[in-house]
């Protein structure tokens, strides 16, 4: 049974979440132990992440006329390729029972992941814009001749978007088939510099939201980067999408309010952690944190017993903690 999305204000569509779902391959331990639900998240964001590449907004083409083939840049389309055909399979067979989309064959998996990345420029070329995007246009992206695996092909772009990017895609009319691209969670920031079309942070600022709920509300400076580099991100290196870790979460994301960052009470020598900073706890809420983490490997947030009565208490309270 899963939480009620009137529960957590969260509305996730069936076929995003079953595509979603399937994306969580890996069943890599998290570090530290204890933090299993991030474990559902962090593996598949670090096979997504793990590029050495040049950024990929570079590769974003315009996409106005509506017949410009958006093409992702290979290295970053090569670091997604890491799921199984049996992930795919699981994803067509959640919907053969709406006759959506037909069993995907070994020979045509690798071309149907990359028309999935080919999708990820033009709908961050959409949420720059602060546009829609049709079926037609997105369908427009791909290749013609795998235009019968769309609904498997969208739903592993949307699982991305949402992962890597912290961007939920919503159904907005479901006859001319249109979508539109908001933060995930409640947040507001995005971590774009409003003169440049950088990538969206908000997917790692959850992972790091997730780290600090699932450490107790308060995760310890090293405990955070060791996480964080099961994911490849290292204070010390520039990543392919969200540029230098080190400032964006030492400086943008504490002078943005979503994190605090203080000395452990009688530490000596001294050391340092991170909690929820006010804007964090104003915008979103635990449970929809743990949401966001728990579907993503296909499990049941009430399975995460103590996180999840936090996350409920809080919710009950109707107030942030």
């Amino acid at each position: 049974m899963r939480v009620p999305a009137s529960l957590v204000g969260v509305q996730v569509p069936q076929a995003q979440e079953e595509d979603a779902i399937a994306l969580s391959s890996s069943s890599t331990p998290m570090v530290p132990e204890n933090t299993g639900l991030v474990g559902e998240l962090i593996p598949s964001a670090r096979e997504a992440c793990n590029a050495e590449s040049t950024p990929l907004n570079k590769t974003v083409e315009s996409s106005a006329t509506g017949n410009q083939h958006c093409s992702p840049n290979p290295q970053i389309a090569s670091s997604m390729e890491s799921s199984s055909q049996s992930e795919f399979n699981d994803a067509a067979e959640n919907q053969q029972g709406e006759n959506l989309c037909p069993q995907i064959s070994a020979i045509d998996l690798v071309s149907v992941q990359q028309n999935a990345v080919a999708l990820i420029p033009c709908l961050l070329h959409k949420y720059w814009m602060r546009q829609p995007v049709t079926m037609e246009e997105l369908l427009s992206c791909i290749n013609p001749h795998h235009h019968h695996y769309f609904s498997v092909i969208f739903g592993r772009a949307r699982a991305y978007m949402l992962l890597i990017f912290g961007i939920y895609i919503e159904e907005v009319d479901p006859i001319f088939h249109t979508y539109v691209l908001n933060i995930a969670a409640g947040l507001t920031y995005d971590g774009i510099m409003t003169d440049v079309q950088g990538m969206p942070k908000t997917g790692l600022l959850i992972v790091i939201l997730s780290i600090i709920f699932t450490e107790g509300n308060r995760a310890k400076e090293e405990v955070m980067w060791q996480a964080l580099s099961m994911m490849g991100v290292y204070a010390w290196k520039e990543h392919c999408l969200f540029g230098d870790p080190w400032r964006l979460i030492m400086e943008d994301f504490i002078r943005e309010g979503y994190l605090e960052y203080q000395q452990v009470p009688g530490s000596d020598p001294a050391c340092y952690e991170f909690l929820w900073g006010p804007r964090a706890r104003a915008e979103t809420t635990k449970m929809k944190i743990l949401v966001h983490c728990a579907h993503f490997g296909g499990i049941d947030p009430m399975s995460f017993s103590a996180l999840y009565e936090e996350a409920l208490r809080e919710e009950q309270r109707g107030a942030h903690v």
